[in-house]
């Protein structure tokens, strides 16, 4: 075989490596359909399931949107673990906190 063909091979082998690789790392990772998986194509594809955060005050209780503290509210990033005590931060009335599944006292 001459030089000519085989860088060719060589190249056109290092391309379907490439390429097979960049398809199967998506791919392995979209058949556990539970949950959504960073980097997988899920992670796309799939709606946001938002928690909705109360702000309970002395006087009132707010709906929080979420929009106004996060640029992009993503549904595979587990909101539960710091927005309650952020929202206590924010919110200087706040004397709880409560979503879906829980409550945090401020």
């Amino acid at each position: 075989m001459s030089n000519w063909r085989q860088s060719r091979v060589v190249a056109v082998t290092l391309i379907v490596t490439f390429l097979v690789v960049q398809l199967a790392i998506p791919i392995s990772r979209l058949f556990p359909l539970e949950t959504p998986h960073r980097w997988a194509w899920q992670m796309f594809s799939r709606t946001p399931h938002s928690v909705q955060f109360v702000i309970h005050t002395p006087t009132d209780t707010t709906d929080v949107v979420l929009r106004q503290h996060m640029a992009q509210v993503r549904g595979d990033i587990d909101l539960t673990g710091l927005m309650p005590a952020h929202l206590c931060l924010v919110y200087d009335e706040a004397i709880r906190v409560t979503w879906d599944s829980g409550e945090l006292e401020c």
